[in-house]
């Protein structure tokens, strides 16, 4: 039977409509059933994948620490224990939504005495970064969108330095001015001086704007740490799991692609992308669920895998020949291609199917990742043969502090009604002292009311539109009205969707979103 989170995620949940609105699935008070559930589950893993918990968790923890520890203080209290809950989401300049689910992490480490550890997602592309922000006037705002780099190539962003140094080094004042009318101490004006100083620290884009911002959640009371997916990728357990599924492509590609035919075919979906691609399957080679690029050419292309003469051979149809003979062999030169430049990283599915059943004991999601994890559920039942652990759903919706009209398209939708009866149906809103017109309107009656043959349909028409058009002149005044109500209505409609939108960055918000997250988080209800 399907877990409440199971069923949420296929009900496809949406987004709080309402400002300060959070959405938590399973609720809280399921909580602790879950987590005994995934607890236990773990302790029937079969082989290899019990030696990998152990060994790849102790590798995980030791590189958070020294991570974590380079730009913060670490808490001994959240060192990594036997129990770890991850989250994980790109180094970018995310929404409140996403960042509430790091605060949810950090309770959720102090309520089962656990890790706390959220992934930075550097293996997704890197490419024309940019944030939407509200610009111009309360009464005339627009939507701009201001780069803080020039990328010519995206790349992903375990290797991505800033192109344009200039604009990088500007966007925090380019930000700041051009919401000062509206938000005069936004985060960013402290978060951008941290994130300029973490880059010159490390280099990476993407590095200096998490560390930036893990700092600020520490100073407010976050406990978590923090740490590259790129890290975890070049550890001895990772490659055994990369090594495991190659020796084994047929049989996990098979299932791979039979579990998004079904997961489409149950959700209607005609896309062959969606929620992901295929996996590519031809008589001489498998497309495996990884990326690969080099240092060289940091393009993230798709690795392949073919067997010929007993050997396994790993290409990426852009000079990559690694051959092996064993699953041992794999390990041993996937670590050698690593040395020589080579990156082997997980697409979206394996990104989170190694984060849940090898590293953590509970995994929180957001809204998209949730979605398609139901079929990494299902792929993990079928290839490993375990009860896959279940996750959280968390977000968030938090609109900036500008003050807009509370109104949406629907009352948009009754003017524009009430213009359609004024026009079609103009006796229903005459003076009952016009005489006159309410003649014209019983006269109308009349021609309706007259059935209609060949003989007069025309001429019943045309009296009828005739005696509307002469009502309708006769309400111009109250037609005016209604349509510089709509005039207003639209002026109104706009102003809401450009400052009632939950897509702004969290750099965009005064500090006072630090409470209302705070607030949001089960510990504080």
């Amino acid at each position: 039977m399907p877990s409440a989170v199971e069923e949420a995620a296929h009900r496809r949940v949406k987004a709080p409509q309402r400002s300060g609105e959070c959405l938590i699935e399973p609720s809280v008070a399921d909580w602790d059933l879950l987590w005994q559930g995934n607890l236990g589950h773990a302790t029937s893993y079969p082989q290899p994948l019990a030696a990998w918990r152990t060994e790849a968790r102790r590798e995980m923890c030791n590189a958070a620490l020294h991570f974590t520890r380079a730009y913060r203080d670490v808490n001994p209290e959240v060192a990594c224990p036997d129990r770890l809950i991850l989250s994980g989401h790109q180094p970018n300049l995310f929404h409140p939504g996403v960042w509430f689910k790091h605060f949810v992490l950090s309770h959720l480490g102090q309520r089962y005495s656990a890790g706390a550890v959220q992934l930075i997602i550097d293996n997704d592309l890197y490419r024309q970064p940019a944030i939407r922000l509200p610009a111009g006037s309360i009464q005339n705002p627009r939507i701009e969108h201001l780069s803080l780099d020039r990328v010519a190539q995206a790349i992903p962003y375990e290797l991505a330095a800033p192109s344009d140094l200039s604009l990088f080094q500007s966007f925090g004042d380019r930000v700041a001015q051009t919401i000062q009318h509206f938000l005069p101490e936004p985060i960013i004006q402290h978060f951008w001086p941290r994130a300029l100083r973490e880059q010159r620290r490390v280099v990476n884009v993407g590095q200096a704007l998490a560390a930036a911002r893990h700092a600020i959640e520490g100073e407010n009371g976050l406990q978590t740490l923090e740490l590259p997916l790129s890290s975890i990728c070049k550890t001895e357990s990772f490659r055994q799991f990369v090594a495991h599924i190659c020796a084994r492509a047929n049989s996990f590609t098979e299932i791979h692609n039979r579990c998004l035919a079904e997961f489409r075919l149950r959700h209607k979906l005609r896309s062959p992308s969606h929620p992901v691609p295929d996996l590519n399957v031809a008589p001489s080679e498998i497309e495996l669920p990884f990326w690969v690029w080099s240092s060289a050419s940091p393009i993230r292309r798709r690795l392949y895998v073919h067997r010929a003469g007993g050997e396994m051979i790993l290409s990426d149809h852009h000079g990559l020949d690694c051959r092996v003979g064993s699953e041992r062999e794999v390990v041993d030169r996937l670590g050698q291609l690593e040395l020589d430049g080579i990156s082997i990283r997980p697409r979206a599915l394996m990104t989170t199917m190694y984060a849940r059943i090898v590293l953590s004991d509970m995994f929180v999601h957001g809204i998209g990742g949730a979605t398609y994890d139901i079929v990494t559920d299902e792929i993990v039942r079928r290839f490993f043969l375990i009860e896959p652990p279940r996750f959280l759903i968390v977000t968030a919706t938090l609109h900036l502090p500008i003050p807009c009209p509370d109104v949406s398209e629907r009352e948009l939708l009754r003017i524009d009604g009430e213009l359609r009866d004024l026009k079609y149906h103009p006796e229903n809103h005459l003076d009952p002292s016009e005489q006159a017109m309410r003649e014209l309107a019983n006269t109308k009656r009349l021609w309706i009311d007259r059935a209609g043959s060949e003989r007069n349909l025309k001429e019943r028409h045309d009296a009828i539109r005739e005696i509307n058009r002469r009502l309708f002149l006769s309400l111009e005044n109250r037609v005016t009205e209604w349509q510089l109500r709509r005039l207003r209505m639209m002026e109104d409609v706009q102003r809401s969707k450009i400052f009632a939108s939950r897509e702004y960055s969290f750099v965009l918000f005064p500090d006072a979103l630090f409470k209302q997250l705070h607030a949001l988080t089960p510990a504080a209800n």
